[in-house]
């Protein structure tokens, strides 16, 4: 099995290219900027390509025959990220991306999205059927790309991932990293909804398992669904487990702040296509033992 894996060398592509090798499949990975920890990926079955998906000449860089494509590649809000990069990478990199599966007959994609596509949230469970309501530029141009897959699911099978913060070694940007940081360190940490349930985060190796399963999954549609850690638990909980596993002395307050809090249903990737999560005990265990 030959995959194609863009953006190869953020925390998510490289994690999941580490897995697929395990797993034995041969991936080609693209990278926008030349990263160390290509390094780290070394191997006879891997193989790196520095491509810009913005510019469709740059495709020629890369495979004829796949079996399959894993589109992580794209930007969120920053500083250094303006609004017309956003597009470039996020939308017309994704439509390029769409040509090139077409063209070459790839036949199954899956593209790794994001919960922000719903942009305001107001239910207390998040399904494949929550509705999108105001997203923000980076929500909609993720949301524009989901479209486009979906619009060409004659051509096309696969499906759009939403995905929440994602865990394993490596991982940075999301609320818990920011967490286990502090902690580690030994800082103070302010936190809000003490009892709120939480399972908005999955593992990394789930991930890897999920999207191998839609690529040889038997649906002839691209549908989008989110996706989350089984068993949601309490924030005092979860905070009460890192701060045992890492033997924190962090001192940690609670706001009485109230902000809308939801939990992700993950029935659909479930039912059609066997995803088995970590409960998030496990996930906050795992992330916890091996961080970094």
């Amino acid at each position: 099995m030959h995959i194609l894996v863009t953006g190869c060398s953020s925390f998510l592509g490289r994690n999941i290219v580490r897995l697929l090798i395990t797993k034995g499949v041969r991936v080609t990975g693209t990278y926008r900027r030349y990263s160390r920890v290509l390094e780290d990926l070394n191997n006879k079955d891997f193989n790196a390509e520095r491509v810009d998906l913005s510019t469709p000449h740059e495709f020629r860089k890369l495979p004829r025959k796949l079996d399959g494509i894993i589109h992580i590649a794209g930007v969120s809000i920053g500083p250094d990220v303006s609004r017309d990069n956003l597009i470039a990478c996020n939308v017309h990199g994704a439509s390029n991306l769409l040509d090139y599966a077409i063209q070459t007959d790839v036949g199954r994609l899956v593209y790794a999205s994001t919960l922000s596509v719903h942009g305001c949230i107001k239910e207390a469970v998040v399904d494949d059927a929550t509705p999108i309501r105001n997203p923000d530029i980076y929500g909609a141009s993720k949301l524009l790309a989901e479209r486009m897959f979906a619009n060409n699911a004659t051509k096309i099978y696969g499906a759009s991932v939403r995905l929440p913060g994602v865990l394993g070694p490596g991982a940075h940007r999301a609320w818990l990293p920011t967490v286990l940081r502090k902690m580690k360190a030994g800082n103070k940490i302010s936190l809000y909804g003490l009892e709120n349930r939480f399972n908005n985060a999955v593992y990394v190796d789930d991930i890897a398992d999920l999207f191998l399963n839609i690529l040889v999954s038997e649906r002839c549609d691209f549908p989008a669904f989110p996706v989350g850690a089984a068993d949601p638990m309490a924030v005092k909980d979860i905070i009460k487990k890192m701060s045992e596993l890492t033997k924190s002395k962090s001192q940690i307050t609670w706001e009485k702040e109230k902000k809308q809090s939801f939990t992700i249903s993950s029935d659909f990737a479930k039912n059609n296509y066997g995803y088995s999560p970590k409960s998030t005990e496990e996930m906050i265990e795992s992330y916890c033992e091996r961080p970094d």
